[in-house]
């Protein structure tokens, strides 16, 4: 157990604590289980007990709510899943029906094809990406499926949820 009377930053987003999180956040835990990060491009708070997460943070949602923007990446909001309940609540019940393990089931001879396609195109050449050829294309293509989407639009959806990602947390 670390000296809590030591001087210590908590950098989230370091490299180092990204590369290996789990022994910064038990320090976290022990010596500033509320963390207030602040720097020129982050402004946002940290909790590390989930009882904390829970009975204060999800619980009081005036004081932390996603209309401030008060998540670690910066996140837009009015998006489904950075909204507060009860919009969150009514967003998440109509997406989990469809990723329900008896609704995605559903779908496994369609994503079984896909997989099949994608390994008889690598297969008619010797060398090749396997991110580019497979890694990124079936799950791609498993949601342009799901979506009811031609799954080969699957790039234009791909470029999409990337768009998507950078507007939302900043990163690709």
């Amino acid at each position: 157990m670390s000296d809590p009377t030591t001087p210590w930053a908590f950098d989230p987003l370091s490299p180092s604590t990204l590369a290996d999180p789990g022994p910064e956040y038990s320090q976290l835990r022990e010596r500033c289980p509320f963390h207030h990060h602040q720097t020129e491009k982050h402004d946002f708070y940290v909790t590390s007990r989930h009882e904390e997460i829970r009975e204060q943070v999800l619980a009081d949602n005036p004081v932390w709510s996603f209309r401030f923007c008060n998540a670690a990446k910066d996140t837009m909001g009015d998006v489904g899943f950075v909204t507060d309940p009860p919009f969150h609540m009514n967003f998440r019940a109509a997406l989990q029906k469809g990723l329900l393990p008896r609704a995605v089931q559903a779908y496994e001879p369609q994503i079984e094809a896909i997989a099949n396609r994608l390994i008889d195109a690598m297969l008619t050449h010797e060398r090749g990406d396997f991110q580019a050829e497979f890694g990124m294309p079936l799950p791609a293509q498993m949601m342009c499926l799901m979506l009811g989407l031609p799954t080969d639009d699957y790039r234009t959806y791909k470029r999409w949820s990337d768009e998507l990602q950078v507007q939302m947390f900043h990163e690709t």
